[in-house]
């Protein structure tokens, strides 16, 4: 029986199906490799396009809170609004802005 089984296992089929295996292997991998390049590549394009957009809503959201600013300034200045009702961040954002505003005209 041992000598059937080592008789098998040095054959010239064996050493062939050991090939086949391995160039089926080699294959396989590098088949998982091309995926794995096209999805480092996607992900990093979705990470440029991510990028791109959040800067694109901070610039928005920055104007808008800009003009917010600008239009609490102004009722502040006509005394429309008590600037010692508001939290006190923003009394310190608005009176910082303020100082800027005097300053530049």
């Amino acid at each position: 029986m041992q000598q059937i089984q080592k008789r098998c296992l040095t054959g010239p089929n064996f050493v062939k199906a050991i090939h086949t295996s391995k160039e089926i292997l080699i294959e396989k991998v590098n088949q998982q490799r091309k995926v794995i390049k096209r999805q480092n590549e996607l992900i990093i394009d979705l990470k440029k396009r991510l990028k791109e957009k959040i800067e694109k809503e901070e610039e928005k959201v920055s104007n808008n809170i800009t003009n917010i600013i600008h239009t609490v300034i102004k009722d502040v200045i006509n005394k429309s609004i008590d600037i010692s009702t508001l939290h006190p961040i923003f009394r310190n954002l608005f009176v910082f802005k303020l100082v800027n505003q005097m300053e530049q005209d």
